[in-house]
């Protein structure tokens, strides 16, 4: 676990094979990503009109973009390719992930700002022939 928090683990090239405990938590992570991303799916197809849409479109690009890219990192360390199953690619892509969920739950902030603005356009929409 100490070796987790050296700089050498995180900028060594050559890493090394992860543990079979490891792989399996890796490829459960990115087989997960694939179960939440079709379950998105279905609600984003469920919604096709409403506030939530642009919401469920992010979560649902954000989870088949991370099975993705999370499926090829887990090829790259399991056939040990020297530049590509870098650990450092690990702590980018968790940083990108974070970022991009932050820039979707923004979106829902806004939500209750767009409720108001249609409850407004129907009560002016109501008086006009």
């Amino acid at each position: 676990m100490q070796e987790l928090f050296t700089l050498s683990t995180w900028t060594n090239f050559r890493p090394g094979p992860l543990s079979f405990l490891h792989q399996q938590i890796f490829g459960g992570v990115v087989i997960g990503f694939l179960v939440l991303y079709i379950a998105t799916l279905l609600i984003r197809k469920n919604k096709k009109k409403g506030i939530y849409r642009k919401f469920w479109i992010n979560i649902n690009n954000f989870f088949i973009s991370n099975t993705i890219i999370g499926a090829f990192f887990w090829f790259f360390v399991y056939e040990e390719i020297p530049f590509l199953a870098s650990r450092f690619w690990l702590l980018i892509w968790g940083a990108i992930m974070i970022f991009w969920l932050i820039l979707a739950f923004k979106e829902i902030k806004i939500i209750p700002k767009k409720k108001e603005e249609k409850m407004r356009q129907r009560e002016f929409e109501k008086y006009i022939p």
